[in-house]
């Protein structure tokens, strides 16, 4: 992914998946929450990690093995 629209895209087809299992609770807020932040490549992380401790939730730096 080369651009935030990139991610965007992503996230949306994440959920067309994610919504499903969320809604029959096959799948809870924090599963959904690490599964998709590990969707990225682990090169990625890095610089996902930096972006998100700029203010957003910081339990999210928790899913990244750096």
């Amino acid at each position: 992914m080369s651009s935030e629209d990139d991610v965007i895209k992503h996230y949306n087809r994440f959920l067309d998946l994610a919504d499903p299992l969320l809604d029959s609770h096959h799948l809870d807020d924090d599963e959904c929450d690490i599964l998709f932040w590990y969707s990225f490549h682990p090169e990625d992380h890095a610089m996902l990690l930096y972006q998100l401790s700029k203010g957003l939730n910081p339990r999210w730096v928790t899913y990244f093995p750096l």
